[in-house]
């Protein structure tokens, strides 16, 4: 039981890790669904939703702003006609949590994940009209974007399609901004669902291996 405890602990911290550098390549080193034989993971609400019940009954909660980030990413609509959001598992304290966060994450991707779009122009930039031209018509066009995924809302190749025009300062300076957005981002992401803070699920985390490892040796 020990030894399954750990693998379970290790699969799933790689699904819904503890920090952002670990969330950006979960894509590529899960291995939760090898493991659990799921075609389409991570992203698939359903199966979020019954890591957020395990995790309830297994008390492993530092798994928890991760995995409630992840079914925060799809519609409203979707989420809420989810047949295990509605089978009568999750509890309702969880649902209002997850629901609370969910309007914050929205409300993130446009007030903090995109305010690069919206300082001054910067007073060492040689284009400031051109500059701020390109990032007005950007900030037009987001307000068609999903905003569901804040994290998410600008990936690599982006930058060069929208925002190719601005000068090399500006560009820059744009990506710098929205890296710092998305650790700040990341940090309060625990508060934003009701839960505690990153420093204290990493202790929770610790513990839990500690223990997991005490076991299996017998101690």
């Amino acid at each position: 039981m020990a030894y399954l405890r750990k693998r379970a602990l290790a699969h799933l911290f790689l699904s819904y890790p503890l920090t952002l550098d670990q969330w950006d390549r979960r894509q590529k080193v899960s291995t939760l669904g090898a493991e659990l034989d799921i075609g389409a993971w991570p992203g698939s609400t359903s199966k979020t939703l019954q890591v957020i019940e395990v995790a309830k009954n297994l008390d492993i909660p530092w798994i928890l702003p991760a995995a409630y980030y992840d079914c925060s990413t799809v519609s409203l609509e979707l989420l809420l006609g989810e047949p295990k959001w509605n089978d009568g598992t999750i509890d309702t304290d969880i649902k209002n949590h997850i629901l609370i966060g969910y309007q914050k994450q929205t409300n993130a991707t446009r007030s903090q994940m995109l305010e690069f779009l919206y300082c001054d122009p910067l007073e060492r930039c040689a284009r400031k009209d051109v500059c701020g031209e390109v990032k007005r018509r950007l900030y037009c066009a987001t307000q068609e974007w999903s905003v569901n995924k804040p994290l998410e809302v600008m990936v690599d190749g982006d930058w060069e399609c929208f925002l190719g025009d601005l000068c090399g300062l500006c560009l820059e300076v744009s990506k710098v901004r929205f890296q710092n957005a998305r650790k700040e981002f990341w940090e309060r992401l625990p508060e934003i669902f009701g839960l505690p803070k990153w420093e204290v699920l990493v202790g929770m985390y610790g513990e839990a291996v500690d223990d997991a490892q005490a076991m299996h040796l017998g101690y």
